[in-house]
């Protein structure tokens, strides 16, 4: 078997172990996390969208999610900020073999859903990560 071929496994396996780390999360946390699959790599793998927020906003994710579309209207629109948090999208693994954005994106999960940062607990209410 050559290099490539294992090398390749290895990745798979790693690739798994992955999204199944962001479920459990998710389903241990569902007052704060939903995990939303919004397609299929070209291999069949699930592309995912956690969504990170403060029980409130995630209760009133359709609502905070058409504000927003609002808000890009060209022609303006009559939304209170005050009220919207900010939506922070963090995009991770432009190229699918580079582990340091994966191991990035499992540390910033468990730092805004573990409860443990004090300064994330605060960011949870008024931001919505994706």
């Amino acid at each position: 078997m050559s290099f490539w071929v294992i090398r390749w496994e290895v990745i798979l396996r790693r690739i798994i172990k992955v999204i199944a780390y962001f479920k459990q999360i998710a389903a241990a946390s569902p007052i704060k996390v939903k995990l939303i699959n919004y397609g299929e790599t070209n291999e069949g793998r699930p592309l995912l969208i956690a969504i990170i927020s403060s029980e409130e906003n995630i209760t009133r994710l359709e609502e905070i999610r058409n504000k927003n579309l609002k808000l890009a209207d060209a022609n303006g629109a009559n939304v209170d900020l005050n009220l919207q948090p900010a939506v922070v999208w963090l995009s991770y693994n432009v190229h699918g073999n580079e582990a340091s954005s994966t191991e990035t994106a499992m540390k910033t999960l468990y730092a805004l859903c573990s409860g443990a940062n004090v300064d994330a607990n605060g960011w949870l209410k008024i931001r919505w990560w994706l």
